[in-house]
């Protein structure tokens, strides 16, 4: 790598500006190609969530705003159905980390950080919005 900047450095002035506006070229277009990835995938995920929060919303207000017991049983199992897949999703992060907290520190951070993600989305799943509670019947 040393003599290969030491090659570079006996090269005109001229040819070395060339080379670092490309290299600069080429890094700005990589990060705007970045850039409109992660804000794509993070624009995917908002409706996701978004989408996730109607669904909720709308098992609340049809289910458990009704009298009935019907109703409200048919609500309990939709609700826990995805309850229980969250849950399990953070619980096999759980696993995932105790198996590997003795080989990477960092793999269980990341791991217990997952798990704690879906254990709130489960936990969301659980506790309506305060806003949906002024509900006519």
């Amino acid at each position: 790598m040393q003599s290969l900047i030491e090659q570079i450095l006996q090269w005109p002035a001229i040819i070395q500006g060339v080379i670092g506006s490309a290299i600069f070229w080429l890094l700005q277009i990589l990060f705007v190609y970045l850039g409109k990835f992660f804000l794509r995938q993070f624009s995917q995920y908002n409706n996701a969530l978004a989408r996730e929060i109607l669904i909720r919303e709308y098992i609340y207000r049809k289910y458990y705003s009704r009298n009935g017991l019907l109703n409200i049983t048919q609500g309990f199992i939709v609700t826990f159905d995805h309850v229980f897949q969250y849950l399990i999703r953070g619980l096999i992060f759980i696993v995932f980390a105790l198996l590997i907290s003795g080989v990477s520190p960092i793999a269980l951070g990341i791991s217990l950080v997952a798990a704690l993600y879906y254990l709130f989305r489960s936990l969301l799943w659980i506790s309506p919005s305060k806003n949906w509670r002024v509900i006519a019947t």
